[in-house]
């Protein structure tokens, strides 16, 4: 099988996964969004922003390692698994001892005990991502996308959900949090039990992956502090109450976000990683993903921010209407977030992740800029802010990849028209429903501009696919075995 074959038929399982995943958590939001407040919404999220610091040093790099190295042998995979175990343990107990100074600094004084908690997920969590990422090697997705999927419904739907209405309070997520983590750890050690190899230190074998882990382990810091010093200032400016409404208004776009990161880990890392020497197939990669990135965002959220009330009213109930606001400035973010994804991982492949720190440490400089400005302000512009912080890291990303591509700025701009066309059309369309279905529920409305777009694009990707699918999206297309019906438009069998 191709290499082009093994990374579609991962990124379909992955996304389908994905797909599936989001519908279900989309409901179990929806669920938990009437049994448990704001404010003990927000003192979770504030809990996995300090589990999350500990990861990022718990997890020192092995797994990209064994992902980016080219030359992978049984001692390599050995070595690696012994060091990430080693510090998981290690932070773990950190973690563990350091609680209350933790939730002093953040300012929420259940962290302290909840924290003492989490420290099993921490070793069960580093751990899999190592295993992952041996997975991921051998191009197994379909393996990944079930351990994270069959992991997640069991800590959420038979834990998490039955607890809360059972009155345990932000308890339930918690304990639901660490059954996932440990059902995600045994799929993942069942799945790659043939190619894991039993903990072992070998010096030769260490002093030849660590230069790699240190690579990417070294921009973490930083990356850590972008992807949650909005979380961390409005905690501890605002508190947990807006950091609740905050967090679920970002429910969309991180969940899509953190999908579409785990897509790409899986799929497209391990096959940049392979062709990293190989400029313009790389090249040529690099332009089909910011055209998928465009068509799967810039849609989504057009759609988002029209229909942003409606949208939280139905996911979250009227006890959150505080949300709507926020989740509509967010929706304006999703684009440049899931864009910044797709070019994090071009940097990682080619073995140039430390080109991404001072594009991450510019974010949280103008996080924390407007977060001090703008507290007085309240959510809602601190929201504002955000966005253009992740906006202006995207765009300083795009230069960097075409300078180190050769990359033609005019083709980027032309693999944008037609999404935004697409988007254009979602926008007139639910204008026109607003003024002739005045009298209609928004909800109702909603689901009328989905059938009607369907309606419209679907019957003319299949009769014209030429003007809804560039070139490009046609190709990738094509590349799915879809051959029968792809040869009526003049394409044969693509090839790496």
């Amino acid at each position: 099988m191709s290499l082009t074959s093994k990374t579609f038929r991962g990124a379909s399982w992955i996304g389908a996964a994905s797909i599936l995943k989001m519908l279900l958590k989309v409901f179990s939001v929806s669920i938990l969004a009437r049994v448990l407040s704001p404010e003990e919404y927000g003192i979770v999220t504030a809990t996995m922003v300090v589990v999350e610091l500990a990861m990022m040093f718990a997890d020192a790099g092995f797994g990209a390692a064994i992902i980016q190295k080219q030359d992978i042998r049984k001692k390599h995979i050995a070595t690696g698994f012994f060091v990430t175990l080693l510090l998981s343990v290690a932070f773990s107990v950190l973690f563990y001892v350091s609680a209350q100074l933790l939730a002093d600094i953040l300012k929420v004084p259940e962290l302290s005990e909840i924290s003492r908690y989490l420290f099993c997920y921490l070793i069960f969590r580093v751990t899999y991502i190592y295993i992952s990422s041996i997975l991921a090697k051998e191009y197994l997705a379909k393996q990944i996308a079930l351990s994270e999927t069959i992991s997640w419904f069991f800590g959420n739907y038979l834990v998490i959900i039955p607890l809360a209405f059972a009155g345990f309070s932000y308890w339930s997520i918690v304990i639901g949090t660490i059954v996932e983590a440990a059902v995600l750890l045994m799929l993942g050690a069942f799945y790659a039990r043939n190619m894991l190899e039993w903990p072992k230190f070998d010096q030769k074998a260490f002093h030849e992956l660590y230069p790699l882990a240190l690579r990417f382990a070294a921009g973490r810091p930083v990356n850590f502090l972008s992807t949650n010093v909005d979380r961390f200032c409005i905690s501890n400016t605002l508190g947990v109450q807006d950091l609740g409404l905050y967090s679920r208004a970002a429910f969309l776009t991180k969940t899509v976000s953190s999908l579409f990161g785990s897509m790409l880990k899986s799929t497209a890392f391990p096959s940049l990683s392979s062709i990293q020497a190989d400029r313009q197939r790389l090249t040529s990669a690099v332009y089909r993903g910011l055209e998928f990135t465009a068509y799967l965002t810039i849609p989504i959220g057009t759609l988002s921010y029209l229909f942003s009330q409606e949208i939280i009213l139905i996911l979250l109930g009227e006890d959150w209407l505080s949300a709507i606001t926020p989740f509509a400035i967010l929706a304006l973010g999703f684009y440049p977030r899931l864009g910044q994804r797709t070019l994090s991982v071009v940097f990682t492949a080619i073995g140039k992740p430390f080109l991404l720190v001072p594009i991450n440490l510019m974010t949280v400089a103008f996080v924390v800029a407007g977060v001090y400005f703008l507290r007085e302000d309240g959510l809602i512009c601190i929201t504002a802010s955000i966005v253009a912080s992740i906006w202006l890291s995207y765009f300083i990303s795009i230069i960097i990849v075409m300078s180190i591509l050769n990359m033609d700025l005019i083709l980027i701009l032309k693999l944008h028209i037609r999404p935004i066309l697409i988007s254009i059309f979602i926008v007139i369309v639910s204008i026109m429903l607003r003024i002739f279905m005045i009298n209609l529920e928004g909800y109702w409305i909603l689901f009328v501009l989905g059938v009607s777009v369907l309606a419209v694009i679907i019957p003319l990707a299949y009769v014209f696919p030429s003007l809804v699918f560039g070139p490009r999206m046609l190709e990738l297309l094509a590349k799915l075995n879809l051959d029968k019906y792809f040869r009526r438009f003049g394409f044969n069998n693509a090839h790496d």
